[in-house]
């Protein structure tokens, strides 16, 4: 155990992942050196505000701190911030920096995260994205000088920027080129009812609607036209239309990537040297066994736990239930579990009150909730999904005949 403490740990990614993952690697007794790469000149700090207060505010990026920088000096932690990693030696196991200086390791952990989907479109040098602070601090300065605004994309990240946009007085115009809103995570019932909270408070939400160009007029101006013929022009376009794993340096190492660094419920990749967390990893899921990306603080803090659990040969983390949350005007989503896969959804309270949750469940059991204002929900969610979770753990560890043979308790439910 005494060498496995004493290794020397490379993490390339200070984001929540990376942080996280050198925070448990100390707490869990590790007392070998460890080195953190960033490419951002800043430490961890959260991202979540990004789309909401801090653009609201006059914050600047210490206020959104992690930690501050007495704790990495107080840890012996050495962080390199500014600095970009390009390739991994791995028969000489020694990380190589864009200047050509190398540093050497024992494990090397993966938090590089994900990166803002560029619009494939004429026009899209024109647009703003949002995944980082500096992005996040040109979209302040943009908006406070605008007066209309267009929102490419009507996911969790648009719709929060366009419910701060609307609260600064802009007029804001959102283009969905799919059928409703937040489609890929929630219920059309879900879906019906951000749509019409963004209308009351002012929003045009435009649905169906795929931007084909932006052009950039002579007063400084930008056209957006899209494929079905609506037009508008605005002061502002921000894209605001996914995001993409950050699988560079995984590739030039020749990881295996599918849709994100493949790991496996250790966090293991397919070096036993290197391990990966974040947003930047593709994991199987328990509940559906289908390799997919999870892109949360969540997920984050938990992969970064059993990142240092497995460099230390520790026992794993106890599975956490997979959680998100969005914040627009006074409304506040929280979701619970995944809900690929559904059969039948139950609507529990009135969406017309602003406070109710959508319930999903898959043959009887309760896989995943949207609550909107109904913290209560949320909870009893959790433990409903944590203890299906703790059940499907248990099967797989057991043999297919004692499975056969074993009923359990049944799916939980929701009530």
């Amino acid at each position: 155990m005494s060498g496995h403490r004493s290794k020397r740990i490379v993490v390339v990614g200070c984001g929540q992942a990376g942080l996280q993952a050198a925070i448990s690697l100390r707490q869990r007794g590790h007392t070998g050196p460890i080195s953190m790469i960033e490419c951002e000149s800043t430490g961890a700090y959260q991202r979540p505000p990004l789309s909401k207060n801090f653009i609201l505010s006059k914050a600047d990026c210490s206020d959104l701190a992690i930690r501050k920088d007495s704790f990495y000096r107080d840890q012996n932690i050495e962080l390199l911030t500014g600095r970009l990693a390009s390739s991994i030696d791995r028969a000489r196991k020694a990380v190589v920096l864009s200047d050509r200086s190398e540093l050497g390791y024992d494990c090397l952990a993966l938090a590089t995260g994900a990166s803002a989907r560029p619009l494939a479109v004429q026009g899209s040098e024109h647009a703003h994205y949002l995944r980082g602070f500096e992005d996040a601090l040109a979209l302040r300065t943009a908006f406070r000088a605008a007066r209309q605004i267009a929102i490419v994309g009507g996911g969790y990240i648009g719709l929060e920027l366009a419910a701060s946009a609307r609260k600064m007085g802009l007029e804001v115009t959102v283009l969905e080129a799919a059928d409703r809103v937040l489609g890929r995570v929630v219920a059309p019932e879900t879906s019906r009812f951000f749509a019409a909270l963004h209308r009351e408070r002012g929003a045009l939400i435009q649905l169906n609607t795929a931007i084909s160009s932006i052009v950039k007029s002579r007063s400084g101006r930008l056209l957006v036209s899209c494929a079905n013929g609506f037009q508008t022009e605005v002061d502002v376009v921000v894209a605001a239309v996914g995001a993409m794993p950050r699988t560079e340096l995984a590739e030039v190492a020749n990881l295996d990537t599918e849709g994100g660094i493949v790991v496996d419920v250790r966090c293991r990749t397919s070096d036993p040297l290197i391990y990966a967390a974040g947003d930047c990893t593709s994991q199987q899921l328990q509940t559906t066994g289908r390799f997919s990306r999870v892109e949360s603080v969540q997920n984050a803090i938990a992969q970064g736990n059993q990142v240092a659990a497995s460099i230390l040969e520790l026992d794993a983390p106890a599975p956490d239930v997979p959680w998100f949350w969005s914040d627009q005007y006074d409304m506040k989503l929280q979701i619970a579990g995944l809900s690929v896969g559904y059969d039948r959804i139950e609507v529990h309270g009135e969406p017309g009150d602003g406070s109710f949750s959508v319930a999903y469940f898959r043959n009887s059991a309760l896989i995943a909730l949207d609550a909107i204002n109904r913290p209560q929900d949320f909870v009893r969610a959790r433990k409903a999904i944590g203890h299906l979770q703790q059940s499907l753990a248990q099967e797989n560890k057991e043999t297919e005949v004692s499975a056969q043979n074993g009923a359990g308790d049944g799916p939980h439910q929701f009530h």
